[in-house]
């Protein structure tokens, strides 16, 4: 996982497999940047090759807790499969409209 921060923007890049072993280490980071993120954190998932359900609570707990601090949670770069993924498992609505499968410039 990689952080860096432009302006008022911090950007988490995840890459490789989102899972048990990954994402208890994504929500601490996410945590973590949230006091200091200004007002938008963006998760940068176009490096995912992989995401199981451990993957997919993460990233509903780190969109919870950016909500609740009053800090929007962007997706990008979302790989179709992530799309599908979070549509069936009904997270969808948690990141709308912060969702894009746009890569980070």
């Amino acid at each position: 996982m990689t952080t860096r921060v432009s302006d008022d923007v911090t950007v988490v890049g995840i890459a490789g497999e989102l899972d048990f072993a990954t994402a208890a280490p994504l929500s601490t980071l996410v945590k973590a940047v949230i006091p200091d993120a200004g007002r938008r954190v963006v998760l940068d998932l176009s490096g995912i090759s992989f995401c199981d359900m451990s993957g997919l609570r993460a990233l509903r707990v780190c969109g919870e807790t950016a909500h609740a601090s009053g800090v929007a949670l962007e997706l990008i770069g979302l790989p179709a499969r992530m799309l599908w993924l979070l549509t069936i498992s009904g997270l969808m609505p948690v990141f709308a409209p912060f969702i894009s499968t746009r890569r980070q410039p």
